[in-house]
């Protein structure tokens, strides 16, 4: 594991994530934000589909919510 980061697991993967970062979520849909002061970065991890369908759309449609999420993120104020 690289310094300053830590491992988080998922239900079927493991991710490097920044120690001291707040954690909003749990399991296969969680958001890391960077608590360092002057920084506006954040990681976000989400499961694409738990039912099969089009790979298209299961793509497009967690493409739009990271999107989201990430404009919340740093549109939030700290």
């Amino acid at each position: 594991m690289p310094d300053g980061y830590r491992p988080y697991r998922g239900s079927a993967f493991v991710a490097a994530v920044p120690e001291g970062g707040k954690e909003d979520g749990s399991g296969d849909d969680v958001t890391f934000t960077d608590q360092t002061e002057g920084v506006k970065r954040a990681l976000s991890i989400q499961r694409v589909s738990v039912l099969p369908s089009d790979p298209g759309d299961a793509l497009a449609d967690a493409a739009r919510e990271y999107y989201e999420t990430v404009l919340k993120t740093l549109r939030s104020p700290s």
